[in-house]
């Protein structure tokens, strides 16, 4: 078993899936961020955020199709 994928994969889904589920308890407040950065439409990109944090996450902790999982991370990294 390859231990360096496996802490990798591990450590990344848990990085999202915990900050995901963190923007999720203020989303209030991760929506008036958004909003003061310019971001258009920031209520509903709050919460395309969050989804894509926290399933993008999940999928990654779980090696479930992963690939799928890291296109949209890369998307939200990249805007980040």
């Amino acid at each position: 078993m390859d231990y360096a994928r496996l802490s990798t994969r591990i450590i990344t889904g848990l990085m999202f899936l915990i900050v995901g589920l963190n923007k999720l308890v203020d989303v209030q407040g991760t929506t008036e961020t958004l909003g003061s950065l310019g971001i258009p439409a920031a209520s509903v990109m709050t919460w395309a955020l969050i989804l894509v944090e926290v399933v993008g996450g999940a999928m990654i902790l779980a090696g479930f199709k992963p690939l799928y999982a890291a296109v949209p991370l890369m998307a939200v990294m990249v805007v980040a």
